[in-house]
């Protein structure tokens, strides 16, 4: 039960994190299972949903430099 209720935090935690830093609610945005499922996908997942909905969020959506060699 105490890994159950750690996880249901951590989750609500970093959806709470995500909304301030987005600037929009998850539940005004399309594809809000998804989204709040984001730890049952990989990061590139999550970052093309949130690139698809750019148009209704606060902060410029971008993919992460994988090299900043190039």
């Amino acid at each position: 039960m105490t890994m159950n209720k750690d996880k249901q935090e951590e989750l609500t935690g970093f959806l709470r994190w995500l909304e301030r830093h987005i600037g929009a609610k998850v539940d005004d945005l399309s594809n809000k299972t998804k989204i709040r499922a984001y730890h049952e996908h990989d990061l590139d997942t999550l970052l093309g949903i949130l690139r698809k909905i750019r148009r209704k969020l606060d902060v410029n959506i971008r993919q992460p430099a994988l090299c900043k060699n190039r």
